[in-house]
């Protein structure tokens, strides 16, 4: 394990004591480093660990969501907020943090995953800070590669805040201040897939509106722009969902997949696609 030397720009909390932090102030940080799910990658990530902090889950509850904040006071004065939001809802097989799980949190997704034991760190980055990713399964055994724009960004900070701003249970229960309104953003998407499913629905069942009439109303909102929320550094929940919806429906109208297409959103219900929504209890978990 390498040894660290320069005084760590970072801080670190959380909102549950059995939900430890350790950053390279605590004695005991390179031991939690050994208890990552793949310790052999922690020597490519050596530049991050001053601005880095694990989490250990020494509860008994299974979480499967995760909202990891990074107040970021940068050398012009000014605080940067990035948000990364780490969840399994939909594969209960292998959730975030079971109990015992430990994992190092960067400020870099691509870092993330390379500490998970992935390597899809391009693509679980997507556009850059405040994106939704999963944290690395360790299954694609590419080479990975280590984000320099973010490490730029915290080696330059002045000081570097990071907390667990939101823990979700699989039954639903919370944790944390959900700064990054999270819990909001759940229920926008949530609502943005239910009016859009509500509207595509009577068009293709319509047999008077052709596939090209569909095709056309999908394609401005595909094309939406996004514009990003100074408080979260993300887009618009609502307009995100629906372009992103609207882009994979756009697809299949157009490769002559109608009924497929109307088979599958007469099937998912909006509370069928999003089922955690309907279990939030806010500020349940203790």
């Amino acid at each position: 394990m390498t040894t660290l030397n320069a005084q760590p720009a970072i801080t670190a909390a959380s909102p549950l004591p059995w939900l430890e932090v350790r950053t390279a102030h605590n004695p005991d940080f390179e031991t939690r480093l050994t208890k990552t799910p793949h310790p052999e990658n922690i020597t490519l990530l050596r530049p991050f660990l001053l601005y880095s902090f694990t989490v250990t889950n020494a509860g008994q509850e299974t979480i499967v969501a995760l909202n990891i904040r990074f107040e970021v006071d940068t050398a012009s004065g000014h605080t940067a907020i990035r948000n990364f939001f780490y969840q399994t809802f939909n594969q209960s097989d292998r959730p975030v943090m079971p109990p015992g799980k430990t994992l190092l949190f960067t400020g870099s997704p691509q870092a993330d995953a390379i500490a998970g034991g992935s390597s899809k760190a391009k693509k679980a980055a997507g556009g850059g800070y405040g994106d939704h990713v999963k944290h690395g399964d360790g299954n694609d055994g590419a080479s990975p590669q280590v984000d320099p724009q973010a490490l730029q960004i915290l080696s330059n900070a002045k000081a570097i805040r990071a907390s667990i701003d939101l823990a979700i249970t699989a039954d639903g229960r919370t944790a944390g201040a959900n700064l990054s309104k999270v819990l909001e953003d759940l229920a926008q998407q949530q609502q943005a897939y239910a009016d859009l499913r509500q509207e595509a629905l009577f068009r293709a069942q319509n047999p008077s509106i052709t596939d090209s009439a569909i095709a056309d109303w999908l394609r401005p909102l595909s094309e939406a722009k996004l514009i990003l929320d100074p408080a979260t550094m993300r887009p618009d929940p609502y307009t995100m969902t629906q372009k992103n919806i609207a882009l994979a429906w756009l697809g299949m109208i157009t490769a002559g997949r109608r009924a497929e297409l109307t088979t599958r959103l007469s099937a998912l219900t909006p509370e069928q696609s999003y089922l955690i929504v309907n279990k939030l209890k806010k500020g349940a978990l203790q």
